[in-house]
């Protein structure tokens, strides 16, 4: 339940000469009721609020010994529960992020605290056609941030791709396979001469331009053959994605004809199942609905002009054959790592057309929604430096207790020395009174 002050004082703040106004509501109510102004405020507050003075409009004033530059974004949310606006653009004004995070971090503003860490954030839903053009996080990478021409970012080098047999193994992946992964549309200057003088040749020329291997995880005569395959991206350069959606297209073959889980990681070891794909999914071609996209190909591109033919044959694959789905990631989690896990589950009655459903991955275009927090490899830094910290306090720990357990036993040596010398002073004593 909110703090409320029936007259909704309004106090002053004197930091560092520069005086803030704000109602003292807002300062108890901020965070929830649990931040450094309730607990300096409250009127049950056991400390002392520290009065300084009152000015000349009756307003009780606090000094407060913190910087006045970075303070007036503390105060800005404090007003409007929203990130400051003062602070500009991450990429031009990564210091003062740092300055008012570590403010937010000293005040117990944790909701500030978390907005401080997103410097981007996209969603499927958001700008006209977003999610059917797979301009995602990975897009975003490509543009170096948003600030230049797209370049697959595979080639930039800000995600790796990996290929992991269901033996643990590495298995093989190109350099081709590699960009296909994460470009984030059908580059028709890479896709093969689609010069086809009628709707028979188009099957040959769609295999020849989506079709070759440029899959997740192959084809294979039985489930269990590919089950427990996956194929991972890595997020490079400190960069870690709260996920909220992921998306990809129909590569070769059959398509997305198997089962899977979307897992994530923070350290490639430890995954998290954020979705579960079985059965028939959205990007699955049986021979069926192969004739169906020959026969939506041929009517886009017949009367077309031969040179332009590629670029309808890419743009439909894009909007057409690309699906997005929904992640649970309700803890609001933010990761590096991102895989499709091949999953194996019995299906019974399989057509013909069906053989491989079980079997294959082949999708590519990989992309992710939700929000970037760039700094994270320097909080992955100090969270290590911490936990080494508190591993050499175990260690000295140990070591000390090691020490008093050798104390003790020196101590209890010492004490039967003693109690043995005494019983013989004792003894001899006994022996000179009888001698007397």
């Amino acid at each position: 339940m909110d703090i409320v002050d029936d007259a909704d004082t309004v106090i002053g703040l004197d930091v560092r000469g520069k005086i803030f106004y704000c109602n003292k509501s807002k300062l108890l109510n901020t965070n929830n009721g649990n931040s450094y102004f309730s607990a300096r405020f409250r009127d049950d507050s056991m400390l002392d609020a520290g009065l300084d003075r009152v000015d000349n409009d009756g307003r009780d004033v606090y000094k407060l010994d913190r910087d006045p530059s970075i303070f007036q974004h503390i105060i800005e949310y404090i007003n409007t529960g929203t990130k400051p606006k003062g602070i500009g653009l991450y990429e031009t004004n990564k210091k003062l992020w740092g300055l008012v995070r570590e403010e937010a971090l000293y005040f117990g503003l944790d909701h500030l605290v978390q907005l401080m860490k997103i410097t981007f954030s996209c969603s499927p839903q958001v700008d006209e056609g977003l999610g059917a053009s797979g301009k995602g996080i990975m897009h975003w990478l490509g543009t170096n941030k948003g600030t230049t021409k797209y370049v697959n970012p595979y080639t930039r080098g800000v995600v790796d791709i990996l290929r992991w047999d269901n033996k643990g193994r590495d298995g093989y992946i190109n350099e081709e396979t590699r960009e296909l992964m994460v470009q984030y549309r059908p580059n028709p200057e890479g896709q093969g001469c689609v010069t086809c003088g009628d709707k028979s040749e188009l099957r040959a020329i769609f295999s020849g331009t989506f079709c070759n291997i440029h899959d997740m995880i192959g084809c294979s005569a039985s489930d269990s053959d590919c089950a427990g395959e996956s194929i991972e991206f890595h997020l490079l350069n400190g960069l870690a994605v709260c996920p909220t959606h992921y998306s990809i297209r129909n590569g070769s073959c059959y398509g997305m004809a198997g089962d899977w889980n979307f897992e994530a990681s923070l350290d490639g070891k430890t995954w998290d199942v954020l979705h579960e794909s079985r059965g028939i999914s959205p990007l699955y071609l049986n021979h069926g609905m192969l004739n169906i996209v020959h026969s939506n190909l041929w009517e886009a591109i017949k009367n077309r002009h031969k040179g332009d033919r590629k670029m309808v044959v890419c743009d439909y694959m894009e909007e057409n054959r690309r699906h997005t789905w929904k992640v649970v990631n309700t803890s609001g989690k933010f990761y590096t790592h991102f895989r499709f896990l091949s999953i194996e589950v019995p299906y019974e009655e399989l057509d013909d057309d069906e053989d491989y459903r079980e079997t294959c991955l082949h999708g590519i275009g990989f992309e992710v929604y939700g929000s970037v927090y760039e700094e994270w490899g320097d909080e992955k830094t100090r969270i290590e430096q911490l936990e080494n910290q508190n591993e050499e306090v175990l260690n000295e720990n140990k070591k000390l207790k090691t020490q008093n357990e050798l104390l003790s036993n020196e101590v209890d040596s010492l004490k039967a020395r003693v109690m043995q010398l005494e019983k013989k002073k004792s003894a001899e004593e006994a022996c000179l009174s009888e001698d007397r």
